[in-house]
């Protein structure tokens, strides 16, 4: 089960980068940008009922708009990333694109098929308080979604996943090694960098993050073999960290070019009975 559940994240996180990266370059669709609709992007939405039938409390299904047309989430079996376009009237073009293939029980799967089929094609979508409600034009089919919490940056003991290696690759980490960061609600991001130990200053306004000058332990770690030099490369591309978004599920860092330079996950993410 631990193992099985550790691979669910690692898809998840890849299906993240992917999503970053799209960020970066800009997808087919007419990009919207955050200021366009900020309450639809700088939110992350849970599924509780699809077609008027009400998805259990249990089952984890998210949707979360990035600000340049592109969006990602889980359909409480698979995850998936998707392009997406705003028009007129609150016209909404949304177009899954990359998802996982887990077996799923047939419920989950019937429910995974309705979610899709709501926003295969050109759908309508309206906010009303905490919902988001999305229909497509003859609304026969219906999607209402309801605002979630992202996990805090602060307080949570993140995990690396992959990074920027410097020079335009993301890279995972190598095996036997684990790179962490705690941000402290005093200002203080410490961690492991997989040989030493790091601490340095973080400043947050709104979603921009910039990270102070790090110091380091002094260890020599010849084990595993590129431990150092992935431990160096970390380190830059921490530093180069302007923008962050925390999901529900994870934590992206990107730099002022909006690549992703650093992406985490939950250390509780790991933590199975």
């Amino acid at each position: 089960m631990g193992n099985k559940m550790f691979h669910v994240w690692e898809v998840m996180i890849s299906l993240l980068i992917m999503v970053g990266l799209l960020a970066a370059c800009g997808s087919g669709e007419t990009p919207v940008s955050s200021s366009q609709d900020p309450e639809l992007t700088e939110n992350e939405w849970r599924l509780v009922s699809i077609n008027d039938e009400i998805v259990s409390e249990e089952e984890i299904v998210t949707l979360s708009f990035g600000g340049l047309g592109n969006a990602l989430g889980s359909t409480g079996c698979n995850f998936y990333s998707a392009t997406y376009a705003i028009g007129s009237d609150g016209v909404l073009n949304f177009h899954p694109s990359v998802s996982t293939s887990f077996e799923c029980s047939n419920e989950l799967r019937l429910q995974e098929e309705a979610m899709f089929l709501v926003m295969s094609s050109t759908s309508n979508y309206v906010i009303e308080g905490e919902q988001l409600k999305i229909t497509n034009p003859n609304a026969e089919r219906r999607a209402t979604f309801e605002k979630l919490e992202p996990l805090h940056l602060e307080g949570t003991d993140w995990v690396l996943d992959a990074y920027n290696d410097g020079g335009g690759a993301f890279v995972n980490l190598i095996e036997g090694t684990q790179i962490t960061a705690v941000f402290g609600e005093d200002g203080i991001l410490t961690g492991s960098a997989g040989c030493n130990t790091y601490n340095t200053t973080y400043q947050v306004e709104g979603r921009n993050i910039t990270i102070g000058p790090v110091a380091l332990t002094q260890m020599l770690c010849a084990e595993p073999e590129g431990a150092m030099d992935q431990e160096a490369k970390y380190l830059q591309a921490l530093s180069t960290a302007a923008t962050f978004r925390n999901f529900n599920i994870a934590l992206n860092l990107f730099d002022a070019d909006r690549q992703i330079a650093a992406g985490y996950f939950a250390s509780d993410l790991l933590e199975t009975p």
